[in-house]
């Protein structure tokens, strides 16, 4: 047999494997349908948005087009733009559903089959709530698919080792393969990234797809060339046009009783189907009981459900409704990544009862929780009128933010709640940095030489990038626009303000004067500014000489100690999160997280400064200059590698230019 011919014979296999077995099953009246792969699926979006990779060359958003809402890709999209991808989600969120859907196709395309074709596979679909529909794209070639369900230590070498394995032939034919291996967290990621490696660096032609669990996959580490994606919850639009164009019998009873919140994720909306409706004010709990009680019932239950990770914790946690809250607190802390959603539901169905879980809540927060149990307290507080011991979670959610052991996945969570709930940190604190000499650019970078001694006078620097908290005070007292989608929710109160201009800043900066001023912060004499490009390089660097890439921490690069693009977070988090990243100085965030503005100019063409080093008084710390002269930027931002994210590296914007992923910190002189 061919090697052509052994590569349409697995893909034959695949598809038929995937498209005979039910997804779930959906009640009609009194009788169940089978729901197909094809009938169920919805299109899942990422957390990546069309503004994140355009701003990745720092393009200005003018302020004569205002600013858009968020247009996110399609989890398909970013498959084909990353061939290396970690895509994760919670249990629910239709990572498994979309692998065999994407599988399905590609062999499908591969077999020239008439349903499962690559155009059904790029139809249009909505990327926010605001109705924006468009296409997916895929190019480039097709890669012939390799779907691996339930990985087992392993499973490369069972795959890829053999010589007389079709699929290390295949490669060796340097036609491109998909990869795809489902349920990625059953794994030791060391160990997986470490054979990953080795196969990608043999064979440039491979392309993988982990799909995981958040719980586990948002801890891992990821070698430099892989990008890690979050599915999002399905849009209010896309479940209404499954259950309008798929489902009408259904139309009616959802459009009255349906609860947007639990049908978020695709597997709440197939239990849904499953049971016939959706209860408001039922929670994911309720419905899991009501499957439970219909489907046992049935001589043939609906197995794909039973299969479900999501629905196996939730009856779990159903089985545990009047346990002792003790004993649901040990339980999570021998098996946090198992139980923290099942008891969330729990709780949460407790509260829609009458019966707040004030036991579990005790325990949780006793007298070494487990970052899972406050984050769960956290969770329920949000839904509790009236909740007990507030000033211990936010105790124990601080310990969570500023301990650098914590795993990062917990501390960005930490902080969200930690905004939600008030934080007791003082995000206006000023570091002094005292008069000296800088060793300023590097000779990594064109922009960035020569290498050149500069001298600096003493002067205080925000330990902090300005946070939405503070920037919002700005904008309550003076009605000043803000462009920001997100800067004004609770949970990020925390975290820089962005979404600025060269201007937000200037005016920011000409109030918070008056403002400490008459607090008594500073003196009469004194004045908040921002940062000329020599004192935030100062501020991060230190006395630090280095040639090479520079870091705050002092030395090479290393990870777990900002928030750029090796941090795979995609957004800003809240400040401090880093403390094994803080300069000499004292200062946070310095590299990494956002972009911050500086007084001084760049000049007009994105990619050559007209103002070149050695730095020197040639009038580049101007004001007034005109709006097509470009400011400097400095630090790198959450979408940054590792080369711009440092202390040296120079980036630029037109002062009108916006985008979530610029902010800046302040300074105070004399």
């Amino acid at each position: 047999m061919s090697l052509l011919a052994e590569g349409i014979a697995s893909c034959k296999a695949l598809l038929e494997q995937l498209s005979t077995a039910p997804l779930y099953l959906a009640r009609l009246g009194n009788d169940l349908q089978a729901v197909t792969l094809e009938q169920g699926y919805v299109p899942l979006l990422v957390d990546y948005t069309e503004e994140d990779s355009q701003a990745k060359g720092l393009r200005a958003f003018r302020d004569g087009q205002g600013k858009q809402p968020s247009v996110y890709f399609s989890a398909l999209e970013r498959v084909n733009q990353a061939p290396l991808l970690v895509l994760q989600g919670p249990a629910g969120s239709g990572k498994s559903v979309f692998a065999r859907y994407l599988a399905a196709h590609l062999a499908g395309h591969w077999l020239d089959d008439s349903h499962y074709t690559l155009a059904r596979l790029q139809r249009g679909i909505p990327r926010n709530e605001q109705g924006v529909t468009r296409a997916q794209d895929w190019s480039g070639a097709i890669p012939l698919p390799l779907y691996v369900p339930a990985p087992e230590a392993g499973w490369l070498a069972d795959v890829l080792g053999r010589d007389d394995h079709f699929a290390r032939r295949w490669l060796d034919s340097g036609t491109p393969l998909l990869l795809i291996l489902d349920n990625a967290q059953r794994l030791e990621p060391t160990s997986l990234f470490a054979e990953v490696e080795a196969l990608c660096n043999s064979y440039p032609n491979v392309r993988l797809l982990l799909l995981g669990a958040q719980e586990q996959c948002s801890n891992w580490s990821l070698p430099v060339r892989w990008q890690r994606q979050a599915l999002l919850p399905l849009l209010t639009l896309q479940r209404t046009a499954l259950i309008n164009e798929q489902w009408p019998e259904l139309a009616q009873a959802f459009a009255a009783t349906g609860d947007a919140a639990l049908l978020s994720t695709p597997a709440a909306f197939g239990l849904a189907m499953a049971v016939g409706d959706a209860v408001e004010g039922g929670g994911a709990l309720d419905l899991a009981e009501r499957w439970f009680r219909i489907f046992s019932t049935q001589t043939h239950p609906d197995q794909r459900l039973l299969e479900s990770r999501y629905l196996q914790g939730l009856l779990a946690a159903s089985a545990l409704r009047h346990r002792r809250g003790a004993e649901l607190a040990e339980l999570l802390a021998d098996d946090p990544l198992y139980w923290a959603a099942p008891l969330l539901q729990l709780g949460l169905q407790l509260l829609r009862e009458g019966q707040p879980p004030t036991d579990l809540v005790h325990a949780l927060l006793g007298s070494s929780p487990v970052a899972e149990g406050v984050l769960l307290v956290s969770r329920l507080y949000q839904h509790w009128p009236v909740a007990p011991e507030p000033e211990r979670l936010t105790a124990a959610l601080l310990h969570l933010v500023t301990d650098g052991t914590v795993s990062l996945a917990h501390r960005v969570a930490a902080g969200r709640a930690l905004g939600r709930w008030g934080d007791p940190r003082d995000l206006q604190q000023l570091c002094p940095v005292a008069a000296g000499e800088l060793t300023m650019g590097s000779t990594t970078h064109p922009n960035s030489q020569p290498l050149h001694r500069v001298w600096v006078e003493a002067f205080q620097i925000g330990r902090y990038p300005v946070t939405n908290a503070l920037y919002l005070d700005f904008v309550s007292a003076t009605q000043h626009s803000w462009r920001s989608e997100q800067g004004r929710e609770a949970e990020r109160a925390n975290a820089p303000a962005v979404d600025l201009t060269w201007h937000d800043a200037q005016a920011f900066c000409a109030w918070l004067t008056v403002q400490w001023r008459e607090q008594g912060r500073i003196g009469v004499g004194q004045r908040v500014r921002l940062p000329t490009e020599i004192e935030w390089e100062y501020a991060a660097r230190g006395d630090q000489s280095g040639e090479g890439y520079v870091y705050p921490w002092g030395g090479p690069w290393q990870p777990g100690r900002s928030n750029g693009e090796e941090a795979s977070l995609n957004d800003t988090c809240s400040v401090g999160l880093f403390p094994e990243g803080r300069s000499v100085w004292g200062c946070d965030d310095l590299c990494g997280q956002v972009w911050e503005w500086t007084t001084t100019l760049w000049g007009k063409d994105m990619a050559q400064p007209t103002w070149t080093y050695p730095y020197a008084d040639d009038g580049r710390e101007n004001l007034l200059a005109p709006a097509a002269v470009r400011r400097v930027l400095r630090g790198g931002c959450f979408s940054s590698p590792r080369e711009k994210a440092c202390v040296s590296y120079r980036g630029s914007l037109e002062p009108q230019g916006f985008w979530r992923g610029n902010g800046f910190r302040v300074v105070v002189s004399d």
